[in-house]
């Protein structure tokens, strides 16, 4: 069964600093009065004007705070829409709730972990399927599109360290029941984690520390966080490649063996680290308890660094036999 979104539609595009101004307190008794999306959309036809939204696509940590900012924005800037995968259900909910909103004329934040391109590609997708779609005229013939949807990646960095801390402390989470569950979930992402780039297609790729965000964040925060970014950072091309960007190293291989790619150990979360070479048995049990005494890969990390070279880059680098 498919959720019911809000259908409530603005009446004017927004641009960065009308998403920044936080609602008039309105008495509890009295409704504002409700715009007119019909008119508005007209209006933009006739003037051949395209009205600009917003989708936001969160990424980052079970812990992070991804679904805290959320609903901080939502509150605070009523022209956002949250669409959370747990509450929700699963993905298509997601899309369904977020396609609906967007073309409500609403702003929309992708609440969910969108650990690697693959993931965020269905945003991408739903933003250019709505950008690119022409609206009739009073005549019935097509028209030119009356909205594009702007892309923005926002990847709230948090170490390990950090993010089991919060887990274990987390209660009432939708789907995750435990905090030896969540812990167990972990490790996961940190396999699976791949930076966002605007080689995916977004218009705009950010990040902000996990644990600079206070617990409940004012409209201020929220404003400096991420609107008044939008207003200071160079906008990309957004241009949506005809497939996403592979995982740095290749991705494992199928069928036996695991091909060219990347490990399960050397994840994007330990790019900061080299390569170490082959260790024999004994080197590796002499350098056990070193091991367990490093630092916990960091999600920070990961997300500010570039990709390690491809394996065949490292393979030219090597003196030939």
């Amino acid at each position: 069964m498919q959720p019911t979104p809000v259908l409530a539609a603005s009446d004017a595009g927004p641009i960065p600093s009308q998403l920044a101004t936080p609602p008039i307190a309105q008495a509890a008794t009295i409704a504002p009065p409700a715009p007119a999306p019909e008119q508005a959309a007209t209006t933009a036809n006739n003037q051949g004007e395209v009205k600009e939204q917003y989708l936001v696509v969160l990424s980052g940590l079970i812990g992070s705070g991804k679904s805290t900012f959320a609903r901080a924005l939502c509150q605070h800037f009523p022209d956002w829409r949250r669409c959370n995968q747990d509450e929700l259900g699963d993905r298509h909910a997601v899309v369904y709730a977020a396609r609906t909103a967007l073309l409500a004329g609403h702003n929309v934040i992708i609440d969910r972990t969108n650990i690697d391109a693959k993931q965020r590609r269905t945003w991408l997708e739903l933003a250019r399927e709505i950008s690119t779609a022409p609206t009739s005229t009073a005549q019935g013939e097509a028209s030119i599109p009356t909205r594009k949807i702007i892309t923005i990646s926002l990847t709230l960095t948090i170490s390990t360290v950090v993010a089991e801390e919060r887990l274990r402390a987390r209660l009432g989470h939708e789907t995750i029941k435990t905090p030896e569950e969540a812990l167990g979930i972990l490790p996961h992402f940190l396999r699976m984690y791949q930076k966002a780039t605007t080689e995916e297609g977004f218009y705009y790729v950010l990040t902000f520390p996990a644990a600079k965000m206070s617990r409940e964040p004012s409209a201020e925060e929220v404003k400096a966080i991420l609107v008044d970014r939008l207003e200071s950072e160079a906008r990309a091309d957004g241009v949506l490649p005809e497939q996403p960007p592979a995982r740095s190293g290749g991705g494992r291989g199928r069928g036996r063996g695991r091909g060219g790619g990347a490990s399960a150990v050397y994840t994007p979360h330990l790019q900061h680290q080299p390569y170490p070479p082959p260790r024999s048995s004994a080197t590796a049990l002499a350098t056990s308890v070193t091991d367990q005494q490093a630092p916990s890969p960091s999600f920070a990390a990961a997300a500010s660094l570039p990709p390690p070279p491809f394996r065949s880059e490292i393979n030219a680098q090597q003196p030939q036999l």
